[in-house]
C-alpha cells in the first residue's frame, strides 16, 4: 500500500521567486506565498550584508580621512611653528610712527640679538628677523651702546634703528664714569671709550680756570660729573671735559648752590660722604662729617680721621693705614694729621651723594665705621667708648673676609 510522500521540512535548495509576467500578475497559492517569503528573508540578508558591507567602508573612509586630518594638521603645525620661529610670520615693520612711550635699558655686554628680542617683547617691532636686516642696511657700522632708550610701541623699523644709533644714524662714544671716581680714572676711561690718546685729555684739564669753576680748585677733581655720555665722534677732548664740568655745576645749581666757592666746599664733603658711606646713609654721614668740622668735641678735636682721604693723597686704594702713614703731615689729604677737610675733594661724587651734603641730617654722631662691607652695614657713635666697641665688631669682620679687607 503506498503512502504519500510529505513534503521536506525545508527548502534543500534555492527556489526562484516567481515575478509576475509582462503581461500581468498571477495568483498567489500558498505554495507560492512561502516561497514568497523565503525569498524576503534572503534579500533582507542580502540587503544586511550590502549594509555592513558598505558601513565597514564608510569606517575605512572615515579612519583615512580622519589620519589625513591629523597628517595635515600636524604639518600646518610644524609650518606656523617654524614660520613663528622664522619670523616668516609677521611684517619685517610696523609702519610707524608709534603709540606708547616705552623705553628699554641696554646693559654693559648686552649682545644686539638680546636688545632685538627686548624690543620685540615690549612691542616696539613687529618682527626680530625683519628688524635685523633693518638694522644692518641702516646703522651703517654702529653699535647699540648700553643705556637707557626713549622708544614708542609699534615704530617703524627705520624710526627705532635712528633712537639706538643716535640722531642721524651718526656714531657716538659712549663714555660711563662711575660715582666718585679719581680724575685719573675718569680720564682714563675717558680715553679707553673714544680711543683718543690719554695725554689729549690730561691736556685739556691742565687749566681748571678756563671751565668757570672756583679759584681754590688746583684741578678738576670733583667736577667731573659721573654717569653716562654719548659724545659725538667729532666732540674735542675739551669739549667733553666742559660737558661733565657742566653737568656737576648743574646738578650743584639745582640744589641752590651756586657760589663757585660754595660748589667746591659742598663737592669736597660730598666726596668724603660718598667714599665713607652709601646711598642708605649718605645723609647720617653727611651729619656726623659737619659735626666734626663745624662744632668738634673734646674727643676729635677737629680732626676727621677718614682713611678714604689719606688714601687719596698716598694714591693708593687700601683700607689698611700704617700708623706712619696716619701721622704724616706732609700729606695734604691726611685728615688724622692735619684738622678740618682736606684741601680738595677726593673723586667726583654722584647727586644722591651732592644732595645728602647740601640736606644733611641733623644728629649727635662723631663716630661711624662700616661692619660689613659688602652689605654696606654702617655703626655710629657719639663717644670713643662706643665706637671702639663698633670698630671691634669691623676688625671681626676682617678676620673672616681678609679677601674683602685689602
Amino acid at each position: 500500500m503506498s503512502h504519500p510522500v510529505a513534503p521536506p521540512s525545508g527548502p534543500r535548495r534555492a527556489r526562484k521567486r516567481e515575478e509576475p509576467s509582462s503581461s500581468g500578475s498571477t495568483a498567489a497559492t500558498p505554495a507560492a506565498e512561502r516561497a514568497e517569503e523565503r525569498g524576503l528573508t534572503l534579500r533582507e540578508r542580502k540587503l544586511a550584508a550590502r549594509r555592513a558591507r558598505q558601513r565597514r567602508a564608510r569606517k575605512q573612509l572615515s579612519v583615512l580621512l580622519g589620519a589625513l586630518l591629523v597628517f595635515a594638521l600636524v604639518i600646518t603645525l610644524i609650518t606656523v611653528g617654524l614660520r613663528q620661529l622664522l619670523g616668516m610670520n609677521e611684517p619685517d615693520s610696523y609702519p610707524g610712527p608709534g603709540e606708547t612711550p616705552v623705553s628699554i635699558e641696554v646693559k654693559p655686554g648686552t649682545g644686539q640679538s638680546a636688545v632685538f628680542a627686548q624690543l620685540k617683547d615690549k612691542d616696539v617691532i613687529s618682527s626680530e628677523t625683519g628688524f635685523a636686516r633693518s638694522f644692518a642696511q641702516l646703522s651703517d657700522g654702529a653699535q647699540i651702546q648700553p643705556g637707557r632708550y626713549e622708544l614708542k610701541t609699534k615704530m617703524s623699523n627705520e624710526e627705532a634703528v635712528r633712537v639706538l644709533v643716535a640722531k642721524d644714524l651718526s656714531k657716538v662714544f659712549y663714555v660711563p664714569v662711575a660715582g666718585n671716581s679719581r680724575i685719573d680714572d675718569v680720564l682714563k676711561t675717558l680715553s679707553e671709550s673714544t680711543r683718543i690718546s690719554l695725554s689729549q685729555f690730561q691736556d685739556a684739564v691742565k687749566d681748571p680756570s678756563k671751565y668757570g669753576v672756583s679759584s681754590k680748585a688746583k684741578t678738576l677733581e670733583g667736577y667731573l660729573a659721573p654717569g653716562e655720555y654719548r659724545f659725538d665722534v667729532n666732540t674735542k677732548p675739551e669739549d667733553m671735559i666742559r660737558q661733565m664740568v657742566d653737568r656737576q655745576k648743574s646738578t650743584l645749581s639745582q640744589q641752590g648752590v651756586t657760589d663757585p666757592d660754595q660748589q667746591y666746599l659742598i663737592l669736597t664733603k660730598a666726596s668724603i660722604v660718598e667714599a665713607e658711606g652709601n646711598p642708605k646713609n649718605y645723609s647720617v654721614i653727611a651729619g656726623a662729617l659737619n659735626n666734626r668740622v663745624d662744632r668738634p668735641n673734646k674727643d676729635t678735636g677737629g680732626f676727621i680721621n677718614s682713611d678714604a682721604t689719606v688714601t687719596y693723597g698716598l694714591k693708593s686704594r687700601t683700607l689698611h693705614l700704617s700708623e706712619e702713614q696716619k701721622k704724616d703731615k706732609k700729606n695734604p689729604y691726611n685728615t688724622y694729621a692735619n684738622k678740618g677737610l682736606p684741601v680738595g675733594p677726593i673723586g667726583s661724587p654722584e647727586k644722591a651723594a651732592i644732595t645728602a651734603t647740601v640736606h644733611p641730617d641733623k644728629n649727635d654722631y662723631y663716630y661711624w665705621v662700616t661692619v660689613n662691607i659688602k652689605t654696606g652695614e654702617t655703626l655710629y657713635a657719639r663717644t670713643y667708648e662706643e665706637h671702639q666697641v663698633n670698630e671691634k665688631k669691623y676688625q671681626q669682620y676682617c678676620e673672616e673676609h681678609p679677601d674683602v679687607c685689602q
